[in-house]
């Protein structure tokens, strides 16, 4: 008898425990997207951004040589990729 009685009150338990789950689940649901759409259209851009300030580098690597000479000719201009 004692053991039925356990078993049903872990049985009220999980289940209460479940439907509170379930309401905290249905309580927490993000808010469903609402597109507005438009018909296309040719239309002429009337906003514009403007902005101030330094650019910089994110990378600076500093280029050296070894050996002591006068350059004769040089392959790469500002900013050119090389290997």
């Amino acid at each position: 008898m004692k053991k039925r009685l356990l078993w049903l009150a872990v049985l009220v338990v999980l289940a209460a425990a479940g439907v509170a789950y379930w309401r905290y689940r249905e309580s927490h649901k993000p808010p469903e997207a609402v597109y507005k759409t438009a018909p296309v259209e040719k239309r002429h851009i009337v906003g514009k951004v403007t902005a101030s300030g330094t650019l910089s580098a994110i990378v600076t690597v500093l280029v050296g040589t070894q050996v002591s000479g006068r350059v004769s000719k040089l392959y790469a201009d500002f900013n050119s990729h090389v290997k």
